[in-house]
């Protein structure tokens, strides 16, 4: 059952919060209206991306991507009880002021012994503080007893652990392709680098993925330095007066000398490694065959 939901100011300022994708960002407060009173539900991305994105081109697989990403921000617990696989929104109660929460269908809690916590009023069970409206309210929560049998070892932990950057960091492959797909030229992805790295070690940063926060990076200096996305093939189609230069294409190589010569970088390249011109060949730029020239038809005027 969906429940309503309140946001702090304070959220958006979060250090783990600025290092979500806005996508990912977006879900995790989506997620907050269908978890229980305890900030806990099902690993179910299918059920989740029906809930919160419904009318979104997105699949189950993408939302899975989001919830991996939470998880290695420290912004939600994977854990399993069962044979079923849950997750937890980490620090629930800072986030959210719970009035007398739900003493039924609520998930299993992690490493409980128990696959069933409910939570009741008695005057000797445990005491634990959760925020109400407004105000703070006192629930009483039956602590499960401890079994004497042998339990089975709970499996290893998805998350893993923050670590500093190391001295050698490397931007790999595929955020470097998602830094081009964004509109930075490999100079400019160079020089982010070396202000990401910066960063990291002045601030003493911790993180367990530092090529997915790289790529938060870019996303943001994107945003700062208004680059515009290159344009797909299929949107290319529909622009007129403009040139794709194909990836390897002699077109490619006469527009990358040109700019080289003009402000001492080549052509930027978008996913395709190709990338928009003005035409299809430099200004001034004779194409050559390798024997002779090209002959270019002389034009006639059209008498009226």
């Amino acid at each position: 059952m969906a429940r309503i939901r309140t946001i702090k100011p304070e959220f958006w300022s979060s250090e783990q919060i600025m290092d979500c994708k806005p996508l990912t960002r977006l879900l995790f407060i989506g997620l907050w209206n269908f978890v229980d009173d305890y900030g806990r539900a099902p690993v179910a991305p299918r059920t989740i991306k029906a809930q919160i994105m419904p009318g979104d081109d997105i699949s189950g697989g993408d939302i899975q991507d989001m919830l991996n990403e939470l998880s290695s921000l420290g912004l939600i617990l994977f854990y399993s009880v069962d044979d079923k696989e849950y997750f937890e929104i980490t620090g629930w109660a800072k986030h959210q002021k719970i009035d007398n929460p739900s003493k039924y269908k609520v998930c299993p809690a992690p490493f409980a012994k128990s696959s069933e916590e409910i939570a009741r009023t008695s005057e000797d069970s445990k005491q634990i503080g959760l925020e109400g409206k407004g105000r703070e309210s006192k629930v009483k929560v039956e602590e499960a007893p401890v079994a004497d049998a042998p339990t089975k070892p709970d499996k290893k932990s998805r998350k893993r652990p923050k670590v500093s950057i190391g001295d050698g960091f490397a931007l790999a492959d595929k955020p470097r392709a998602y830094a081009r797909s964004l509109g930075f030229s490999d100079t400019e992805i160079d020089r982010e680098i070396q202000r990401f790295i910066r960063h990291a070690k002045q601030n003493d940063r911790q993180c367990a993925d530092w090529q997915l926060a790289a790529e938060n990076w870019f996303d943001k200096a994107a945003e700062f330095t208004n680059k515009q996305p290159p344009l797909t093939v299929v949107q290319l189609d529909q622009i007129k007066g403009m040139f794709y230069a194909k990836e390897n294409s002699d077109q490619l190589a006469a527009w990358d000398r040109h700019y080289r010569d003009l402000r001492g970088t080549g052509c930027p390249r978008d996913k395709n490694q190709g990338w928009l011109v003005p035409s299809e060949w430099p200004p001034g730029y004779v194409p050559r065959s390798d024997t002779e020239p090209i002959a270019v038809p002389a034009l006639r005027m059209r008498s009226i």
